[in-house]
């Protein structure tokens, strides 16, 4: 049985669907054999499903098996983790995707460029349905290029990044602010988004931050960060990272 906890997340599907399965037996069966339940993004379930869905795995542990396919195993109830155990899977290999993207592209007759697959391959991730969705996104344009996936996805693009940070390391506070507001507005970019890829600027190149004022500036990208997770404003977040980013250059100056 294979189920998708996205579609039906509640009760209801647990109580009757997945139940229901797991409670009956075939006319004919030996006994031997075992039933196979297969849910796919349970992280999707609400609490009270998946408190159900617990005592119904301890119920039918006997004869059912349960797999449960999720994307944030911590949206699980850890009840429900430890009668399991965890798999954990690799994103997919660089050139595994290279090579489905350019199977998809020459049976769906889409002209993608190098410097586009080179786009999908940094912005997927190693997730091979995140490649399909934005291919998809983007499949009406004649060429698909990295600027027409930057532009459908709303990922900053290296150029707008290399003038966020450069508006950040060299303007005042109201000049920068202003600046990578408008970024956001335009280009409907993701505060998140920016972090990921200030994160990655720090990786690459050489910023006047170094040891404990670089420790700091991170420290503060973390609260950010679970501040827009947990609902924070964007704008009053980008102030914060902005006045982060200055106060860590004042540590650095010392």
């Amino acid at each position: 049985m294979e189920l998708n906890a996205s579609d039906e997340r509640g009760i209801d599907m647990v109580r009757e669907d997945i139940k229901g399965f797991a409670s009956t037996r075939k006319l004919f069966s030996t006994g031997s054999e075992f039933k196979l339940v297969i849910l796919d993004e349970a992280d999707g379930l609400t609490n009270i499903a998946q408190n159900a869905l617990r005592r119904i795995v301890e119920d039918y542990a006997k004869n059912v098996r349960f797999c449960f396919i999720c994307n944030n195993v911590q949206r699980l109830n850890p009840a429900l983790q430890s009668r399991c155990t965890r798999f954990r899977f690799r994103p997919l290999k660089q050139d595994q995707i290279r090579s489905r993207i350019e199977e998809i592209a020459m049976a769906e007759n889409v002209n993608i460029t190098e410097n586009g697959i080179q786009a999908l391959l940094k912005l997927c991730g190693g997730d091979m349905r995140r490649v399909l969705n934005i291919l998809q996104s983007c499949s009406s344009r004649d060429v698909i290029d990295e600027t027409v996936i930057y532009n459908c996805t709303g990922y900053p693009h290296p150029n707008d990044m290399e003038s966020i940070m450069n508006s950040l390391a060299n303007d005042e506070f109201s000049t920068a602010y202003s600046k990578i507001k408008i970024f956001m507005e335009n280009l409907s970019m993701s505060l998140n988004d920016i972090i990921t890829e200030v994160v990655n600027y720090f990786k690459i190149y050489e910023f006047p931050l170094s040891g404990e004022a670089l420790a700091y500036f991170f420290k503060n990208l973390r609260s950010i960060e679970h501040n827009l997770n947990t609902g924070g404003n964007s704008t009053i977040q980008l102030a914060a990272l902005i006045g982060a980013y200055k106060n860590a250059l004042k540590k650095a100056d010392k």
